[in-house]
Formats: structure tokens, C-alpha cells, sequence
């Protein structure tokens, strides 16, 4: 690894971090809203777009997206099946299924659409 991809990738652990950090002290703080909107501001998206430019070009930057929106989908049964099945299976046994079906819905998606 050279000195600047370490230095970019320090960069992006930092802002992670932040982003982590700030969602985490909204959400423990009872602020839903400010939790989720700090969680999914494009901050970490837009870095990965500049940086996926500036190592790979446009090409990198359309795959990147697309991959994204590949994603999505699976994202939003995620959060929707931990609000269903908090209550009936516990916060743990709630995110552990959230992460199965994000997980088995996408790589099924990725692999209907060949990618």
C-alpha cells in the first residue's frame, strides 16, 4: 500500500468513524430522526464517488452506483424487517434476520441481473 492510499484510507476511516459516532449519539439520545439522517447523509458516498474518480474514472464511478442501487432494495428490507421483528424476536434476533434477508435478497438480485 503507497503513502497516499494509506493517507486516503485513514481519511475515510476518520470520516466513518464521525459518521458512526454521531449516528450512535442521536440514536442513544432518542433523536430517531438525527440518527438516521446522519447515518445515511451522502457524505460517505460522495467520498467514495470522488475517490472511486480519481483511481478508476468514470467507468469505477458508474459501477460504484450501480452497485448502489443493486443494494438498495435489500437496504430497505433490512430496516423493515428489524421494525417488524423487534418485537418478536428481541433487538438481536431482529438484527440478525434484517442482516440474512438484506444479505440473501441482494446476492439473489445480483445474481437475476448478472452482475
Amino acid at each position: 500500500m503507497s503513502l497516499m492510499e494509506l493517507k486516503i484510507f485513514f481519511i475515510h476511516f476518520l470520516i466513518g468513524g464521525l459518521v458512526v459516532a454521531l449516528a450512535s449519539y442521536f440514536g442513544g439520545q432518542g433523536r430517531g430522526f438525527w440518527a438516521a439522517f446522519v447515518a445515511l447523509l451522502p457524505s460517505i458516498t460522495l467520498l467514495t464517488f470522488i475517490f472511486s474518480y480519481l483511481s478508476g474514472g468514470v467507468t469505477a464511478v458508474l459501477n460504484f452506483a450501480r452497485g448502489l442501487l443493486v443494494v438498495l432494495p435489500g437496504w430497505i428490507l433490512y430496516v423493515v424487517s428489524i421494525i417488524y421483528l423487534i418485537s418478536r424476536l428481541g433487538f438481536y434476533g431482529a438484527l440478525l434476520a434484517g442482516v440474512c434477508v438484506f444479505m440473501i435478497f441482494t446476492l439473489f438480485l445480483k445474481k437475476i441481473l448478472g452482475m
